[in-house]
């Protein structure tokens, strides 16, 4: 990615609120840790913004900030979702 585009994306990352942050089905600690670098940087720059799954969690990840991560079921609604892989 080009520097101007990769600036670009984070100016409009900056811009946007009440985001919901969606990893793929049965997440793996790749999918996780995506998840949990993109909502500690969005939430670093004062952004509202949750990580929601409708897989469980495996035990197996005792990270701390996947606490953080709720069921589709009881996720607010968002204004913006990010699907990341």
């Amino acid at each position: 990615m080009k520097a101007e585009a990769f600036s670009e994306f984070v100016q409009r990352l900056k811009e946007l609120d009440n985001i919901a942050i969606i990893g793929h089905e049965n997440p793996d600690p790749d999918s996780l840790g995506s998840m949990v670098a993109l909502f500690l940087g969005l939430r670093s720059l004062g952004r509202k913004v949750i990580m929601v799954s409708d897989d469980p969690i495996p035990y197996a990840f005792d990270w701390p900030t996947l606490q953080e991560i709720q069921p589709v079921t009881e996720a607010a609604p968002a204004t913006t979702v990010i699907v990341l892989d």
